[in-house]
C-alpha cells in the first residue's frame, strides 16, 4: 500500500519503513480530523464546562503583582457585569411582571463580590495619580452596579410599571438606553455616554411631571392614596436606573 505513495519504501529498511507507515497515518488522520475540529470544540465545551463564574474569570491573582494590569480585569469585568445584569433587565422592563432569571442574578451578584473582594487586594500606592483614579472609578462604578441589581430584583416595584400610561411612556424612554449599553462596544462612546445623560434628564423631568400629576389625581379622588404612594415610587425607580446608567458611563 506504501507503494502506492512512497515507491520503494516496502523493499527497503523495515525501520524505514515502520516510521514512513507512521507518517503517512498521522497526515491522513489530520486532514481527516480537520474539518470536524470546530465542531469537536463545541462539542467538549458542553461536556466540560468551564468551572467559576465566567463573569469572574479576568479576576486572575496572578495579575495582582502589577497594579495597572490587575484594575484593568477589574474594570473589563464591571463591564461584562453591567452588560449582563442590563439584558437580565430588559425583559422585566418591556414585560412588566416578569422575573429576572435567577440563575443569571446568582452569577451577578457573586461577581460583584468577588470584585469587591479583588478590589481589596490591589495595593495602590498614594503618589500613582492614575492608580487611585482607575481604584476610585472601579468602587464607584460597582456601586452604581449594585443599586441597579436592588432595583432590578425588587418585583413589588417592577411589576408596578405597567400600572399607566405615565409609567409606560417612562419605561419605554429607559429601554432605548438600557438596550443601548447592553450591547455597547467599551469604552463607550461619546455619544452613547450624551444618550445615557439625556435620558437620565428627560426621564427626572417626566417623574417630577408625573409625581405633580399624581398627587393632584389623588386629590381629585382618581385614586386612592396607596396606589398613589406605589406608581410614585415606580416613577422614582426608573428615574434612578436612568441615573445610576448615567454616572456609570460619564
Amino acid at each position: 500500500t506504501l507503494d502506492r505513495f512512497f515507491p520503494g519504501v516496502e523493499g527497503s529498511d523495515p525501520e524505514i519503513a515502520l516510521v514512513s507507515f507512521h507518517t503517512f497515518y498521522n497526515v491522513l488522520c489530520i486532514f481527516l480530523i480537520l474539518p470536524f475540529t470546530n465542531s469537536f470544540a463545541r462539542a467538549l465545551v458542553r461536556l466540560i464546562p468551564e468551572h467559576g463564574n465566567p463573569l469572574a474569570k479576568r479576576l486572575d491573582p496572578g495579575l495582582l503583582g502589577s497594579t495597572d494590569v490587575a484594575l484593568h480585569a477589574v474594570a473589563s469585568t464591571e463591564q461584562e457585569i453591567m452588560q449582563t445584569l442590563l439584558t437580565r433587565l430588559l425583559p422585566v422592563l418591556r414585560h412588566p411582571g416578569e422575573h429576572v432569571d435567577a440563575d443569571a442574578m446568582v452569577d451577578i451578584d457573586d461577581a460583584m463580590t468577588q470584585t469587591r473582594e479583588y478590589l481589596e487586594r490591589i495595593r495602590v500606592q498614594p503618589d500613582r495619580r492614575r492608580h487611585m483614579e482607575l481604584y476610585a472609578c472601579a468602587i464607584h462604578i460597582l456601586d452604581h452596579l449594585r443599586r441597579i441589581r436592588e432595583r432590578a430584583i425588587d418585583q413589588r416595584r417592577m411589576s408596578r410599571i405597567g400600572d399607566d400610561q405615565g409609567l409606560v411612556r417612562m419605561t419605554e424612554q429607559l429601554v432605548v438606553i438600557v438596550q443601548q449599553l447592553a450591547n455597547a462596544a467599551f469604552p463607550i462612546d461619546e455619544a452613547t455616554a450624551a444618550k445615557a445623560q439625556q435620558v437620565n434628564h428627560q426621564l427626572k423631568t417626566a417623574m417630577r411631571r408625573y409625581r405633580v400629576n399624581t398627587l393632584r389625581g389623588t386629590a381629585g379622588g382618581a385614586m386612592n392614596t396607596t396606589t398613589a404612594l406605589q406608581r410614585m415610587d415606580a416613577a422614582r425607580g426608573l428615574r434612578r436606573v436612568a441615573y445610576h446608567l448615567w454616572r456609570i458611563v460619564d
